[in-house]
């Protein structure tokens, strides 16, 4: 009948962008459509900002031209942070990752092994692997480049695969290409860190805009306001990410948090307490391994931090260690 709304079935698809109300989604067959939220999917989760962001898996339905998410499929994994506005809930970075690339500088700007360590519990507690990429070297004076060797020894020695690259002049990008080759990967890191660069370099024609770090702070401005997930041209996909400032710890138990740390795995059942937090108790073999320089101090204290926080609802998002 004339004037009758057509029904195509329903389509499968992945999200790729979230702007507003509206979602970018790449259908089953390749092909990219924007569609909107069925009503009753906004009221689904409470805990978050999103109840649905980039990686999601999701059915559609094409009511004559307008396409409407209806369903969003069981994620595997997924990456949050704390909300600035309401610590109660978490927004959902990406979903049904392969793994996760945290973009570090030693300077221009400075990254703190505070936030390294928090992004590193964050991703494992939520079932993603990520790995680190220095970046930044060909900035790097002699001292600079020592304490980036440094660090990548500390991380490489907790049980964490790293690079020390830099995007602009293409070093350790072959290496960094064959880890994406066919996953899908979500960037992560301050703003400033370079990650619009190197997404940039990793696939040629994009031109993302960047922007140069504030002078006066000597640290980065926002150019992605959403995450979007992008094609690579030798196959897998990239998802960038808006710079993160600060990282919340979300529901995390406090026993549950050395398991977090690789470094600190091996002596967690050696202590004399089961119920051992590693703080203060007689006969725990964590802090015993801190002294015997097993453990890296930085590492124990950031882990005493996340202890901290956990117990007193305080966060310590600027601590430098």
């Amino acid at each position: 009948m004339a004037g009758e709304e057509k029904n195509h079935g329903t389509l499968e698809g992945i999200i790729t962008r979230s702007a507003g109300r509206w979602y970018s989604v790449r259908l089953s067959d390749g092909q990219m459509v924007q569609a909107t939220l069925k009503g009753k999917l906004r009221l689904t989760e409470h805990y978050t900002t999103n109840p649905v962001c980039v990686g999601d898996r999701v059915s559609l339905e094409q009511h004559n031209h307008a396409y409407v998410i209806t369903e969003v499929k069981e994620r595997t994994n997924c990456i949050v942070r704390q909300s600035a506005r309401d610590q109660a809930t978490v927004q959902v970075l990406a979903a049904n990752l392969d793994q996760a690339l945290l973009l570090v500088t030693v300077a221009h700007p400075r990254t703190s092994l505070g936030f390294i360590d928090r992004f590193l519990v964050v991703s494992t507690a939520y079932g993603v692997p990520v790995f680190l990429a220095f970046n930044k070297a060909d900035l790097y004076d002699a001292l600079m480049m020592k304490q980036a060797e440094q660090w990548k020894n500390l991380y490489e020695g907790a049980g964490y695969s790293s690079l020390l690259i830099s995007a602009k002049t293409g070093l350790g990008l072959d290496t960094l290409r064959q880890l994406l080759l066919g996953k899908t990967t979500l960037v992560a890191g301050h703003s400033g860190v370079g990650k619009t660069t190197l997404i940039n370099a990793l696939i040629p024609g994009l031109n993302l805009r960047t922007a140069p770090l504030s002078r006066y702070h000597n640290k980065g401005r926002h150019t992605t306001s959403a995450a979007e997930m992008y094609a690579l041209p030798f196959s897998g996909y990239l998802v960038d990410t808006p710079g993160i400032k600060e990282l919340g710890i979300f529901s995390l138990k406090l026993h549950e948090v050395g398991h977090y740390y690789p470094d600190l795995k091996p002596y967690l059942s050696l202590c004399r307490f089961h119920t051992c937090l590693h703080l203060n108790e007689p006969g725990c073999a964590v802090r015993q391994a801190v002294q015997n320089e097993r453990i890296a101090p930085s590492r124990y204290e950031s882990y005493c931090s996340i202890i901290h926080e956990l117990k007193t609802d305080e966060p310590v998002y600027g601590r430098s260690f």
